[in-house]
C-alpha cells in the first residue's frame, strides 16, 4: 500500500477530517511529507482541504477518494499487520533522523566515540587532501592513501576472524580509487542523494556546522561542478 493510500484508508477509518498533524502522528510519517501527500490527494480531487474550527487546515475524502479506497485491498491479516508496524517503527526513526538530522550530528561530535586513531588517522587524511588541488595529485599522495587505509580498521569496517567486515588488500583499494579518478573529479564538493518524495520536502543539514568549517578550513579552490547537483552546504 502507498502512502498515498495509507493516507486515504486512515481518512477512511477514523470518518472525520484530520490535520497534517493528525495524520503524520498516526500514521508515524515525517509531517512535511503527509503535506505534500495531501496536497497532491487534493490536486487529484480525491480529498479536500479547508480550514477546521481550530484554523488550521483538515483533510477529508470527497467522493473521488472513497471510489478509491473502495478499490484498494482488504487490511492484511495480523502478521501482515506486524511486519507493518516494525516497517512503520523505523520510518518513524528514519523521519525523526532526517528532521532532526543537524542536532544528531551535533550530539555525535560531542560524544567523541571515536577516539585514538579513529581520529587521528581521519585527521591526517583531511590534513593530506587540503594540500591537493585535484584527484589525480591526490590519489598520486601514497601518504594520504595510507592514512585512509589505515582509517577503514580504525572504523571499524575491518574485523579479523570470519566476520564479513573486511577491507581489500592496499593496492587493490588504491586501482579502484585511480580507476575512478574522474568520476570522483567530478563530484567533488557535491553530495549525490537517490532522492524518493520524503527526501524532496523536508528541508535538512548534511553535516552539522562544527564540520562543515573544519571541511572548508585551508581547503584550497576546486573545479567547479554541475549546479543540479546538491552542494554540502546548506
Amino acid at each position: 500500500m502507498s502512502r498515498r493510500d495509507e493516507v486515504l484508508r486512515l481518512l477512511a477509518d477514523v470518518g472525520v477530517a484530520l490535520d497534517d498533524d493528525e495524520i503524520a502522528e498516526r500514521l508515524m510519517m515525517n509531517r512535511h511529507y503527509v503535506n505534500a501527500v495531501c496536497r497532491e490527494l487534493q490536486h487529484d480531487g480525491l480529498i479536500l482541504r479547508e480550514h477546521g474550527p481550530a484554523g488550521k487546515l483538515t483533510n477529508r475524502r470527497t467522493a473521488n477518494g472513497r471510489a478509491v479506497i473502495d478499490r484498494l485491498p482488504s487490511p492484511e491479516p495480523a502478521r501482515a499487520r506486524r511486519r507493518m508496524r516494525r516497517a512503520e517503527r523505523a520510518r518513524s526513526r528514519v523521519d525523526d533522523l532526517i528532521a532532526g538530522f543537524s542536532s544528531y550530528v551535533s550530539v555525535f561530535e560531542a560524544s567523541e566515540a571515536f577516539p585514538g586513531p579513529s581520529l587521528y588517522f581521519h585527521e591526517r587524511a583531511i590534513d593530506r587532501r587540503r594540500v591537493h588541488d585535484d584527484a589525480v595529485s591526490l590519489f598520486a599522495d601514497e601518504q594520504f592513501l595510507e592514512y585512509v587505509y589505515a582509517m577503514l580498521p580504525a572504523w571499524g569496517m575491518h574485523r579479523m576472524g570470519k566476520q564479513a567486515a573486511k577491507v581489500g588488500p592496499f593496492d587493490a583499494m588504491v586501482g579502484s580509487l585511480r580507476a575512478c579518478c574522474a568520476d570522483i573529479e567530478r563530484l567533488v564538493t557535491a553530495v549525490i542523494v537517490e532522492q524518493h518524495d520524503e527526501w524532496a520536502v523536508a528541508e535538512r543539514r548534511y553535516l552539522s556546522e562544527t564540520s562543515m568549517a573544519r571541511l572548508r578550513q585551508n581547503t584550497p579552490a576546486l573545479p567547479a561542478t554541475s549546479t543540479k547537483r546538491k552542494r554540502l552546504a546548506s
